[in-house]
């Protein structure tokens, strides 16, 4: 990633990594009739993943806060 040292922006603060804990909790405040999102995942498929579905999921969203690549339809 390129600055522009003109600008004075600074780059933004890295966020903290996911935590499986702290994942899970919010999958379970999910509103199960929500409509569903890209990829036509429900909150109750969400709230049904097994223990390594969740840590799948954990790692993606940890990789896209360390590379700081936000996929266009998550933008």
């Amino acid at each position: 990633m390129e600055w522009d040292l003109a600008t004075h922006i600074q780059p933004p603060e890295h966020l903290k990594p996911f935590t499986l804990k702290e994942l899970k909790n919010e999958v379970k405040m999910l509103h199960p009739r929500r409509a569903t999102g890209i990829g036509l995942i429900t909150a109750q498929m969400l709230k049904e993943l097994p223990h390594e579905g969740f840590l799948h999921l954990m790692y993606i969203l940890n990789a896209i806060l360390r590379l700081d690549y936000w996929p266009t339809l998550l933008k």
